[in-house]
């Protein structure tokens, strides 16, 4: 499931964006969704200097010192995405854990029978 997220947060952004994407960037979007991810990276390509905050107020909670340094100035977009790069690409994103695969798939079909449920966890797991 975790393979298949990433493939779709990669066709997605590389849609939204119109280029190809990489680790940094699947990154980002594992971290601000992919709508925080595209928003991020649209201000970043028009501002890299604009502060980060600004592009992803919706991540400051609980990520304060990502967006801010600890003397309180607030870190830029080029700041923000060369830290979460290279914490990415040194420590790639950990899939998600099977209680959290489980309520995704609670939420995606709650609806569906529990052989539904099973079915759909077992194609992710393979990638389809």
């Amino acid at each position: 499931m975790a393979g298949a997220h990433a493939a779709d947060n990669k066709a997605g952004l590389e849609a939204r964006l119109g280029r190809a994407v990489g680790s940094a960037e699947l990154g980002l979007a594992h971290f601000l969704g992919l709508g925080g991810a595209t928003s991020f990276l649209r201000a970043l390509a028009r501002d890299p200097q604009a502060p980060a905050a600004s592009a992803a107020p919706q991540a400051i909670d609980g990520n304060h010192s990502v967006f801010f340094a600890h003397n309180g100035a607030a870190r830029s977009l080029a700041q923000v995405y060369d830290r979460l790069a290279a914490q990415f690409e040194a420590n790639p994103p950990a899939p998600p854990t099977a209680p959290a695969l489980l309520a995704r798939v609670d939420d995606r079909l709650s609806s569906a029978p529990a052989y539904a449920r099973i079915a759909y966890l077992m194609l992710a797991d393979l990638g389809a």
